[in-house]
Protein backbone atom coordinates (compact mmCIF):
# COMPACT_ATOMS: atom_id res chain seq x y z
CA UNK A 1 0.00 0.00 0.00
CA UNK A 2 1.56 3.64 -1.22
CA UNK A 3 1.69 5.74 1.48
CA UNK A 4 3.95 8.94 2.52
CA UNK A 5 5.33 9.85 5.97
CA UNK A 6 7.19 12.53 7.68
CA UNK A 7 9.78 10.58 10.03
CA UNK A 8 13.02 10.10 12.04
CA UNK A 9 15.81 8.78 9.87
CA UNK A 10 16.94 5.31 10.51
CA UNK A 11 20.29 4.08 9.14
CA UNK A 12 18.62 1.66 6.49
CA UNK A 13 16.63 5.31 5.52
CA UNK A 14 20.11 7.18 4.49
CA UNK A 15 21.17 4.65 2.67
CA UNK A 16 18.36 4.47 0.45
CA UNK A 17 18.59 8.31 -0.13
CA UNK A 18 22.32 8.08 -0.83
CA UNK A 19 21.69 4.98 -3.25
CA UNK A 20 18.78 7.53 -4.62
CA UNK A 21 21.76 10.63 -4.77
CA UNK A 22 24.02 8.13 -6.37
CA UNK A 23 21.34 7.10 -8.81
CA UNK A 24 20.55 10.82 -9.87
CA UNK A 25 23.94 12.63 -9.16
CA UNK A 26 24.14 14.16 -12.36
CA UNK A 27 20.02 15.56 -11.67
CA UNK A 28 20.12 16.71 -8.33
CA UNK A 29 22.69 17.93 -5.58
CA UNK A 30 24.49 16.23 -2.69
CA UNK A 31 22.37 16.11 0.70
CA UNK A 32 24.84 14.87 3.37
CA UNK A 33 23.32 12.32 6.15
CA UNK A 34 23.66 15.57 8.86
CA UNK A 35 21.22 17.84 6.41
CA UNK A 36 18.90 14.63 5.82
CA UNK A 37 18.76 14.36 9.83
CA UNK A 38 18.03 18.12 10.31
CA UNK A 39 15.24 18.22 7.70
CA UNK A 40 13.55 14.92 8.94
CA UNK A 41 13.52 16.94 12.51
CA UNK A 42 11.92 20.06 11.41
CA UNK A 43 9.08 17.42 9.31
CA UNK A 44 10.62 18.88 6.04
CA UNK A 45 11.71 15.46 5.00
CA UNK A 46 8.83 13.69 2.93
CA UNK A 47 8.85 9.52 2.21
CA UNK A 48 6.86 7.52 -0.54
CA UNK A 49 6.72 4.08 0.79
CA UNK A 50 5.21 1.11 -0.59
CA UNK A 51 4.37 -1.08 1.70
CA UNK A 52 8.10 -1.11 3.89
CA UNK A 53 9.95 0.12 0.90
CA UNK A 54 11.04 3.34 0.25
CA UNK A 55 10.47 4.50 -3.32
CA UNK A 56 11.31 8.48 -3.20
CA UNK A 57 11.58 11.42 -1.05
CA UNK A 58 10.76 15.60 -1.06
CA UNK A 59 12.81 18.25 1.01
CA UNK A 60 10.43 21.15 1.29
CA UNK A 61 10.24 24.06 3.31
CA UNK A 62 8.05 26.09 4.14
CA UNK A 63 9.14 30.38 3.43
CA UNK A 64 6.19 31.83 5.56
CA UNK A 65 8.41 30.91 8.79
CA UNK A 66 10.84 33.33 8.12
CA UNK A 67 8.82 36.26 5.52
CA UNK A 68 11.74 38.65 6.45
CA UNK A 69 14.58 36.22 5.42
CA UNK A 70 12.88 34.74 2.34
CA UNK A 71 13.06 36.00 -1.51
CA UNK A 72 9.60 33.63 -2.07
CA UNK A 73 7.21 34.81 0.91
CA UNK A 74 4.20 32.29 0.98
CA UNK A 75 5.09 29.42 -1.35
CA UNK A 76 6.52 26.27 -0.20
CA UNK A 77 9.83 25.28 -2.04
CA UNK A 78 11.09 22.34 -2.82
CA UNK A 79 14.78 21.66 -2.74
CA UNK A 80 15.23 18.17 -3.45
CA UNK A 81 12.50 15.57 -5.24
CA UNK A 82 13.67 12.01 -6.20
CA UNK A 83 12.26 8.38 -7.19
CA UNK A 84 14.09 5.64 -7.43
CA UNK A 85 14.84 4.72 -11.03
CA UNK A 86 13.32 1.27 -11.09
CA UNK A 87 10.12 2.34 -9.90
CA UNK A 88 9.76 5.89 -11.62
CA UNK A 89 6.32 7.11 -12.93
CA UNK A 90 4.78 10.09 -13.13
CA UNK A 91 2.25 8.88 -10.37
CA UNK A 92 4.82 8.61 -7.55
CA UNK A 93 6.39 11.99 -7.79
CA UNK A 94 2.76 13.60 -8.35
CA UNK A 95 1.88 11.75 -4.76
CA UNK A 96 4.66 13.27 -3.13
CA UNK A 97 3.92 16.97 -5.01
CA UNK A 98 0.75 16.45 -3.75
CA UNK A 99 1.31 16.31 -0.29
CA UNK A 100 3.72 18.91 -0.31
CA UNK A 101 0.62 20.89 -1.91
CA UNK A 102 -1.37 19.64 0.82
CA UNK A 103 0.83 21.05 3.92
CA UNK A 104 1.14 24.26 1.80
CA UNK A 105 -3.25 24.74 1.53
CA UNK A 106 -2.89 24.12 5.21
CA UNK A 107 -0.65 26.67 6.01
CA UNK A 108 -2.27 29.12 3.80
CA UNK A 109 0.60 29.28 1.42
CA UNK A 110 -0.16 30.47 -2.13
CA UNK A 111 2.39 29.10 -4.22
CA UNK A 112 4.83 25.95 -4.75
CA UNK A 113 8.48 26.57 -6.49
CA UNK A 114 11.31 25.05 -6.99
CA UNK A 115 14.89 25.25 -9.27
CA UNK A 116 15.29 23.13 -11.62
CA UNK A 117 18.26 22.43 -14.64
CA UNK A 118 17.56 23.14 -17.70
CA UNK A 119 19.25 19.77 -19.39
CA UNK A 120 17.56 17.31 -17.02
CA UNK A 121 14.66 15.44 -17.84
CA UNK A 122 13.18 16.20 -14.50
CA UNK A 123 11.85 19.27 -16.35
CA UNK A 124 9.08 17.62 -18.43
CA UNK A 125 7.54 16.28 -14.72
CA UNK A 126 7.51 19.61 -13.08
CA UNK A 127 5.49 21.14 -16.27
CA UNK A 128 3.47 18.29 -17.19
CA UNK A 129 1.67 18.54 -13.67
CA UNK A 130 1.38 22.27 -13.87
CA UNK A 131 4.18 24.15 -13.23
CA UNK A 132 5.51 27.21 -15.07
CA UNK A 133 8.73 28.83 -15.83
CA UNK A 134 9.45 31.90 -14.23
CA UNK A 135 12.97 33.05 -14.93
CA UNK A 136 16.42 31.98 -15.31
CA UNK A 137 19.50 31.80 -13.32
CA UNK A 138 23.64 30.35 -13.49
CA UNK A 139 23.52 27.07 -11.92
CA UNK A 140 27.17 26.24 -9.92
CA UNK A 141 30.50 26.03 -10.64
CA UNK A 142 30.89 22.66 -11.05
CA UNK A 143 28.32 21.72 -13.64
CA UNK A 144 27.56 25.26 -15.33
CA UNK A 145 24.24 24.84 -15.98
CA UNK A 146 21.22 26.98 -16.35
CA UNK A 147 18.86 26.92 -13.64
CA UNK A 148 14.93 27.37 -13.89
CA UNK A 149 12.45 28.56 -11.36
CA UNK A 150 9.02 26.58 -11.75
CA UNK A 151 6.27 27.28 -9.65
CA UNK A 152 2.44 26.71 -9.35
CA UNK A 153 -0.51 28.20 -7.87
CA UNK A 154 -1.78 25.60 -4.74
CA UNK A 155 -5.30 24.56 -5.65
Amino acid sequence: MLHITTNALTPALVRFYNHLQRQAREQIGRVTPQMLEKYAQSNRLHTLWNDNDPLGYVIANDTSRHPTRTKYPQQMRIYVACIDYTVQRRLFGTMLVDHVEQIARLRRLTRIGLWCAEDIPARDFWTSIGFTPQRTRPGGRKRNRTLIEYTRPTT
